[in-house]
């Protein structure tokens, strides 16, 4: 039997810097999003930033 798994709102992450939310396309048989060159660049300068 499944359990069902609750989340607290105020645990959930905000997808809206997340490069899911700027997507350019989509793969037709994975359904996996493709995100911009730009959110990736973003991210990218999120991530070294924080590992300083």
């Amino acid at each position: 039997m499944k359990q069902e798994v609750k989340i607290n709102p105020e645990h959930m992450p905000n997808f809206t810097t997340f490069p899911l939310t700027d997507t350019i396309d989509v793969e037709p048989d994975s359904k996996v999003t493709i995100p911009s060159e730009d959110a990736v660049d973003d991210v990218k300068d999120w991530v070294d930033f924080k590992e300083m």
